[in-house]
Formats: structure tokens, C-alpha cells, sequence
């Protein structure tokens, strides 16, 4: 910055060879939320063995063959970030849930009892998110170094990463006395971020009912995934010059995966049952378009000039994990039922190619960081659903998941170019640590309508760095603090059922 100022005219690069996919944004497009019908969510999703539910057949499609007669439901709900932290509180209105159930049945004096058929769509993740954070007086750190580092001794930016040659025409990076391209310390910063946009998934599954005592399901799912993310990061420096930058990111695509289960009641006598199920691979063909904004201001705030970097639009595969699911469940007369789940999903074990299946040394590197960065991790859910009389329930639930990231992850660009690979022009990370969900919900039944009404919690904090300080002046350091978030969420949901 200051009055050392390379170019002050305007770039516009594009390029096709640019990769824009990283461990980030991979592990993003693998994660679920808790959603479907309320009568689920009210019971914390665990319902993988006690089944004869729309959206637990997502998770367990034997549980489609326990229903004995038709039903379709429909679930509209309202998410709300909190305001912790560093969330804005936001709400939005979506339609989380539709589905249909019908019921075959195939006789009374064989084995065999039911052939059962189903379809339902849930909002399988959502990406709204609105949050914003600063700091005062970084020190030695900032993000100008991480540019400047990405240069690796260049001067010209045609020779140069498009995030540090859009500092450079944009007038945020100075020199040295030795005539290298220079970062300095910031005194303040500001980041805030806009996302939109979810993972919609429809179901179709088959199930059968052997003996009221064994049940067999199998499910396709379709996926569309759709993501956009607006990013706002200000630094005031040492020498009172400044620059905003503005990055944008958005994927498209779609994907599919099959989902087999079974339950058992191991008691014909008893109402105890077990379930298994598991889930392939969700094998998605996407597409990421990013690009990236910068403007530098002198001392009095005057506009020294601006640069700005298109990347066009990249094919990919990517691979989300296995999931194994393991299910207990219980129902006492027409008054309780209980459940509890277990589910493992390996981070470590997905995948990105380039279209067509090719591996480069891009798509090597990037799996290579999600086996040394990521991690198994391991969901417990408990579910309880009490009838205080013929028509009307209470429920209530409660779900643990362990973080999917190592200590210490971080996103690095740099690596990226030393490996001359240009990434995308992002800079900031975020490491979700644990999540807890607590749930609640009432039901209310006539003959054939059916309403239910739920509640969740979700509790998760995040540390969040708005760059890479891992090469500051050349030399590794990783001493950057993490700013703590605080990403609670509320989420009500109401679904409107029949069964015939």
C-alpha cells in the first residue's frame, strides 16, 4: 500500500484452466441438516427402526414397509439465525418437505405382507447464512502478506496468481526496498458474508414387510445442489491506506446415490426392533464459478484504483462419503415410543475428480488435504414420543455430532500456487467444531388428518479466519487468533398430513 504503488489501472483476467473447489467447500456439499416432517425433527430424527414415517425412510428405506395404509404429508418451516456472536438474526420461509406413501397389500396367509411404495422430497441442506465480524489491531498480520507471499517474487501480474495480480492493479500490495512485492500490518478489518441456497433431495424407495417381524428397503435419490456466496473483507493498514475486496463463489450441480436398510424385531412377542441401512456415495457432477473484486484507497480514502478477476466456470465430480446407520427402536402399547440412532460418515473419504473421471495433480492435492484434514464424524440421535391421549402427542429429541475438521485446518492458497495450481480467489476458512441439537414437537391425529408442529435448536460454534497467516513475511507462523462464532440456529416446522 502507501504511496508505493505498482499499477493503478484496471485488470480483467479470465482463464479455463482455473480450479476453484478446496477440503472447504467439499466437506460444505457433504453435510445434512435435520429436516423433514415435524414429527420427525420433534424426535430428534430418530426414527431409522421405528419407521412408518416419510422422511425417515430417507435414512432407513425398510422403514416404508411398517406402514399399513397410504399417506402424504407436506412440511413448511421457518429457520432463524441467532443472534450469538457474530450472527445476524435472519429468518426465511421454505417448503422443507413433500411426500406420498402407498401401500400394497400383498396377502394374509403368506409370508410376505406388504409391498409398499414411496416418494419424498426434503430439503436435505440449507446454505442461508448471514454473519459478519472484526478485529482490531491484527499487528504483523495481514492479508496483504498472504498476497504478496502468492506472488513468488513476481512483478509482473501476467506472470502472477489472479488474487495477488488483482492486488496489484488494484494498488493493495507496495514494495519493498529490494523491490519485492510487500504486504503491511493492519490495525482493523471487517468481513462479513451472504449465502444462499440448499441441497434438495427426492427419494424413491421400495420396501416389503415379511411377517410383520422382517422388513427390506431400497431407495434412489436424486440431488440438487445449488450454492451462492457473496463475501465483503475491509483492511485498514499501518499506513493508513485501505482496501476492500469483494469475492463471489457459486456452485450448481447435480447428483444421485442408493440407499439400502433393513429392520428386525428379533421378538416376535416384542415391539423392540433394530434397523441397518446404508447409504453410497452421493456422486455429484457440479459446476463453480467464482471471481473477485478489489479497491485501494489512499490516506485520505481517495480510490487509488481497482482490479478484478473472473474465473471461468470449472466441471467436476465429487464424492460425498459412506454412511453407515445403526437403529434401535420401541413402542409401548399406543402410548410411547422410543428411539435412538447411530450414524459414521468418513470426511476422509471424499472425493473430487475432474470431469470425465481425469486425475490431476489439482484434484490429487485436494484429496491429499481432506485424508490429512478431515476427519470421521460420529452422529447420536434420541428420539421419545409420548401420547397423552388417543389424539394428541408430545415428542422430543436430542442430536450430538462430532466435528468433521482436524485442529489446525486451514485453507491455503498458497500451496495452491507453489504448486502452480490457481485456486479460487477466497481467502477466509471456517472450522465448525461440534453440533448439538435439542428438539420438540406436538402432534395432533383424527382418523385420517394429521398435524404436527416442531421445534430445534441448533447449537454450533466455529473458528473463523478471514486469511491464511501461515507464511507471514515469508516465514511460517500460524499464530493468527481465531475469531470465535457462535452459529446457533431455531427452525420451526409444521407439516399437514392425510393418511387413507
Amino acid at each position: 500500500m502507501k504511496n508505493k504503488i505498482l499499477f493503478a489501472s484496471v485488470l480483467a483476467l479470465a482463464t479455463t484452466t482455473l480450479q476453484a473447489q478446496d477440503m472447504y467447500d467439499v466437506a460444505r456439499l457433504s453435510t445434512s441438516d435435520l429436516q423433514g416432517t415435524a414429527r420427525y425433527i420433534g424426535m430428534g430424527g430418530a426414527m431409522g427402526a421405528l419407521g412408518a414415517d416419510l422422511t425417515a425412510m430417507n435414512s432407513n428405506p425398510a422403514g416404508l414397509g411398517i406402514y399399513r395404509s397410504n399417506d402424504v404429508a407436506a412440511t413448511l418451516g421457518v429457520s432463524m439465525l441467532n443472534n450469538g456472536t457474530a450472527i445476524d438474526e435472519t429468518s426465511r420461509v421454505s417448503f422443507d418437505q413433500l411426500g406420498i406413501v402407498f401401500t400394497n397389500k400383498y396377502g394374509n396367509y403368506t409370508s410376505l405382507k406388504y409391498i409398499n411404495f414411496g416418494f419424498n422430497y426434503r430439503k436435505h441442506k440449507n446454505f442461508f447464512d448471514d454473519f459478519s465480524v472484526s478485529n482490531n489491531w491484527l499487528g504483523e498480520f495481514s492479508q496483504t502478506y498472504q498476497m504478496a507471499d502468492m506472488a513468488f517474487g513476481e512483478t509482473d501480474p501476467n506472470k502472477m496468481p489472479v488474487l495477488p495480480a488483482a492486488a496489484v492493479k488494484a494498488g493493495a500490495l507496495g514494495m519493498n526496498e529490494s523491490g519485492e512485492l510487500a504486504g503491511t500490518g493492519a490495525y482493523n478489518t471487517t468481513y462479513s458474508l451472504k449465502s444462499t441456497g440448499g441441497i434438495h433431495e427426492y427419494d424413491f424407495a421400495v420396501a416389503a414387510n415379511w411377517s410383520d417381524q422382517y422388513f427390506l428397503g431400497l431407495s434412489l435419490a436424486y440431488f440438487h445442489a445449488s450454492f451462492d456466496r457473496g463475501t465483503w473483507y475491509t483492511e485498514y493498514g499501518e499506513d493508513d491506506c485501505s482496501y476492500d475486496m469483494y469475492n463471489y463463489y457459486s456452485t450448481r450441480g447435480s447428483g444421485m446415490n442408493i440407499k439400502l436398510g433393513g429392520i428386525i424385531r428379533p421378538v416376535a412377542e416384542s415391539n423392540f426392533r433394530f434397523g441397518l441401512s446404508l447409504e453410497s456415495p452421493t456422486f455429484y457432477l457440479l459446476t463453480d464459478e467464482n471471481g473477485v473484486e478489489i479497491n485501494a484507497y489512499d490516506e485520505v480514502g481517495s480510490q487509488i484504483g481497482n482490479g478484478h478477476a473472473y474465473v471461468d466456470p470449472v466441471d467436476y465430480e465429487l464424492a460425498t462419503p459412506w454412511k453407515f446407520n445403526f437403529s434401535l427402536g420401541h413402542t409401548i402399547g399406543n402410548t410411547l415410543a422410543l428411539g435412538a440412532e447411530y450414524q459414521l460418515e468418513n470426511y476422509r473419504g471424499i472425493s473430487i475428480h475432474e470431469k470425465d473421471g481425469y486425475v490431476t495433480d489439482y484434484t490429487e492435492y485436494v484429496n491429499a488435504t481432506v485424508d490429512k484434514q478431515l476427519k470421521a464424524v460420529h452422529t447420536l440421535k434420541l428420539g421419545a414420543e409420548v401420547k397423552a391421549t388417543p389424539e394428541l402427542a408430545f415428542r422430543a429429541g436430542y442430536n450430538y455430532s462430532t466435528a468433521a475438521f482436524d485442529e489446525g485446518a486451514y485453507r491455503s492458497l498458497y500451496n495452491f500456487a507453489d504448486m502452480y495450481i490457481d485456486t479460487f480467489t477466497e481467502t477466509s476458512y471456517e472450522n465448525t467444531l461440534d453440533l448439538h441439537r435439542l428438539t420438540c414437537g406436538i402432534g395432533y391425529r383424527t382418523s385420517g388428518f394429521y398435524a404436527d408442529l416442531a421445534y430445534q435448536y441448533t447449537i454450533q460454534k466455529s473458528d473463523f479466519y478471514a486469511f491464511d497467516d501461515s507464511y507471514t513475511n515469508g516465514s511460517l507462523t500460524n499464530y493468527l487468533p481465531a475469531t470465535r462464532i457462535d452459529r446457533n440456529r431455531s427452525q420451526l416446522s409444521l407439516t399437514l398430513g392425510y393418511r387413507f
